[in-house]
Formats: C-alpha cells, structure tokens, sequence
C-alpha cells in the first residue's frame, strides 16, 4: 500500500499535473506561431479581409527582452485605416528606414505614406505603405 502511495504521489501525479497545464497554457506565437499568429499578436486582431501576409521576419528568442518584428503584407486603405487606428499610429514626414531590414523591406519613397508610434522606453511601430501596390511594410520593436 505505501508503494503504491509513493507511485501515485511521486509519478503519476506529477506528470498528469504537468500534461494538464500544458494543456491549458497558451504560448506565446514566437514559440508554436504561424506567420497569422505573428499578425494578429504584434500587428491586428483579428486580421482584416484584404490582408494577404507576403513575409514575416522576426528575431524574438523568448530569452531576450528585445525583439523586431518586420511584416510585408497587402492591404485595402479601409483596412490600413484599422491598422492604423488600432495602433494609434500618427503620420510621419520621414522615409521608411528601419534598422536591420530585411531584404524585401521597401526601398522607395515613392507614393509612400508613413506612419509611426513610439511609446517611451519601449516600442516602436513603424508602417510604410506603398499605395501603387498596396503593400504595407510594418515593423514592431521593442528596446
């Protein structure tokens, strides 16, 4: 009997304590995330219709307080104005140079609106969008 209340106490319910709090954990998106969970965890949730995701770079290692988030997507003006709203973004008179950027990250300044939103001590949000095309480049910082 005491075997068995050693077993039940010091293996099984340890384990099934841990598979059920697995279970309802929910992680972050830089752990498990798809390029949507990315989106709808640093850009908008939910995503709107017109969005079409085209690139997703990030460097968060859950270890490090820093992260960037660079985002590449299509987006209809009534959709960015969402975007737009959501984030409190303010337009901003400057071109769309980011540090680090990936190799996709727009490089005109041509029918380019720029918007950004910068919270002291802490993030920045960066949103570039090409209207010929309607592509939005969009950059989540945080220092």
């Amino acid at each position: 009997m005491v075997s068995l209340a050693i077993t039940v106490f010091g293996c099984v319910l340890p384990v099934s304590m841990s598979m059920y709090c697995w279970s309802v954990t929910k992680f972050p998106p830089q752990i498990f995330g798809s390029n949507e969970d990315h989106f709808r965890g640093h850009v908008i949730d939910p995503i709107p219709g017109s969005v079409e995701i085209l690139d997703v770079v990030f460097d968060d290692l859950i270890i490090l307080p820093d992260v960037s988030y660079y985002f590449r997507f299509t987006v209809n003006k009534t959709d960015l104005r969402k975007i737009i709203d959501h984030h409190s973004l303010q337009p901003f008179d400057k071109d769309c140079s980011v540090p680090n950027p990936p190799e996709w990250w727009v490089d005109t300044t041509d029918n380019l609106e720029v918007y950004e939103f910068e919270k002291l001590g802490g993030t920045v949000i960066t949103l570039c969008y090409h209207t010929p095309d309607q592509t939005a480049y969009y950059l989540f910082l945080t220092y």
